[in-house]
């Protein structure tokens, strides 16, 4: 999907650039009206253009005047714009936009009202025209009447669009009375069963922080049936439930939820542990594709993150060096030729799994240039279960190298494989209408211990805890504390065989990562 968007991004910058390049030469009315058009078609198509339009370029053109520049050119466009005399497309099928009052007694299907609010129809007192501030002509009655004529001029719907909170705060703001008398009147003439607030629909802003625990929390969504997943998404789940799911629902990134880092003011002298993984990271790809270490470490002081002269100098040493020492463990895995699997799991209970796999020979290989956590060795394992399940003739393993750590994750035979599949794939239909409270590094120290029959360590639990909680905003925006999340009692179908804990936490973190620890993973 992404490279659409990006191509699209790419053909509206080469636009722009056209643009400001071209527009700033003077030129006469047809060429502007030319000008004009060729943007027009290619922001909205050609077969977007409405008459009205066609017919004002059409009067632009007409105008006589000479060569004029840009700015120029804008004031007597809009000068234009106020003096065009709109004709009348209703009754044709056009879609027609107009202020309040211009089109409000014409009847058309539908009428849709947008921008009201409690200030938009507050009286606008001209300081400088005192006599024109007639006390007997109420702004208000007239924002009112105009209304009213709006109401009466819609034949089947008439709806209106308003804010009812602060875009940046949050808060509250007061309905317009409009909307009141129009809730009044509806709740006079509607049956007495039919509740008044069935004809509100309220439509969250994504970009409001301060309202999203309000909305999600407690939030329960009934999943679209699906007959397939594809394995990306199925992993996609397990790596980050929360942000899965406010992804998903809500369209919600960790851009948004995170406030913004302020912008340096200084160079900086040290980097923190993210600027050197980065750093780590770059190198790593680098030296997968064997570029020559001069060239890398040149680009990386050339790439200005890097304190100047001499620290600079030692730390990409230091990165350049820790780099090296991940390849050269990955190294006798990296001999077979990458190849493609793929895959297509059907199953009676859960949708079927599709998608691909690259492997080389029978192995999944991941190198990072961090730690190889639980959610990197959730992914592997549900790759290398789909492995074994779409071709048994291989056994599978997954081998995950990062900094100072490897984890090297061993697949069962198929009968087990389909098993535990056929849950996780259960699991993921569930995680797809309520968040599952499953962060990844707690789930798998409890899942540990809980695989080995042993006491869970609260301690280190709930330090682990708090640290998701401090790292990944997503989490608090569904529970506000750990302990509003561990206190959530076990749903019907989350064990894995039947029986489960009285929590959910420790349900699923038994049933999603006792297997795989079982099989060679770790916390």
């Amino acid at each position: 999907d992404s490279v659409r968007l990006v191509a699209a991004l790419g053909q509206i910058i080469t636009h722009v650039r056209s643009c400001t390049a071209t527009w700033i030469i003077p030129a006469p009315p047809e060429v502007w009206v030319q000008r004009f058009r060729t943007s027009l078609d290619f922001l909205i198509g050609d077969e977007a253009h409405t008459p009205m339009v066609a017919q004002f370029l059409s009067d632009f053109a007409q105008r006589r005047f000479g060569i004029q520049s840009l700015i120029e050119v804008e004031s007597l466009l809009a000068q234009v714009w106020s003096e065009q005399t709109w004709r009348g497309a209703y009754l044709n099928g056009d879609l027609g936009i107009a202020e309040l009052g211009t089109m409000s007694q014409v009847p058309h299907k539908v009428i849709i009202v947008c921008g009201i609010n409690a200030e938009s129809l507050a009286p606008i007192l001209d300081c400088d025209n005192l006599g024109g501030n007639s006390p007997g002509q109420d702004p208000r009655l007239q924002a009112r009447q105009v209304l009213c004529d709006a109401l009466l001029s819609a034949r089947k719907k008439f709806a209106v669009i308003y804010s009812d909170s602060d875009p940046v705060s949050a808060y509250r703001l007061p309905t317009p009375t409009f909307v009141e008398d129009l809730l009044t009147w509806a709740h006079m003439m509607s049956p007495p069963q039919q509740p008044i607030n069935t004809l509100i629909q309220e439509r969250p802003p994504k970009e409001t922080r301060a309202d999203l625990p309000r909305i999600t929390r407690g939030v329960y969504l009934t999943p679209a049936p699906s007959d397939e997943v594809d394995i990306e998404d199925l992993c996609d789940l397990f790596v980050n439930p929360a942000g899965y799911w406010l992804r998903k629902n809500a369209g919600l990134t960790s851009s948004v939820l995170s406030p913004p880092d302020p912008l340096p003011t200084q160079i900086p002298l040290s980097l923190n542990a993210l600027d050197t993984w980065q750093i780590t990271n770059r190198m790593v790809g680098l030296l997968l594709q064997d570029k020559p270490l001069d060239a890398i470490l040149e680009s990386e002081l050339r790439r200005g993150v890097l304190p100047p002269s001499h620290p600079g100098a030692t730390i990409a040493q230091d990165c350049l060096a820790q780099a090296r020492d991940i390849v050269n463990q990955a190294k006798p895995y990296s001999t077979q030729e990458l190849s493609w699997r793929c895959l297509d799991v059907p199953s009676d209970e859960a949708p079927t799994l599709t998608g691909q796999v690259c492997v080389r020979g029978n192995r999944v290989l991941e190198i990072m240039a961090g730690r190889v956590g639980p959610r990197h060795q959730i992914a592997a394992w549900i790759k290398i279960l789909a492995l074994s399940a779409a071709h048994p003739d291989q056994h599978w393993e997954a081998v995950l190298i990062g900094k100072k750590s490897s984890v090297t994750l061993s697949s069962p035979n198929r009968d087990d494989a389909l098993f535990y599949l056929n849950y996780l794939r259960r699991i993921h239909q569930t995680g797809l209408g309520s968040v599952l409270p499953l962060p990844p590094a707690p789930s798998a120290h409890l899942g540990k211990t809980l695989a080995f029959d042993l006491r869970p360590n609260l301690w280190n639990l709930s330090k682990l805890l708090e640290k998701t909680w401090e790292q990944d905003p997503a989490w608090s925006h569904i529970w506000p504390t750990h302990e509003a999340m561990t206190a959530e009692p076990t749903h019907q179908g989350d064990a894995l065989t039947g029986t489960g804990f009285p929590d959910r936490f420790s349900t699923l973190a038994y049933g999603v990562y006792a297997p795989m620890i079982r099989q060679g993973g770790g916390s």
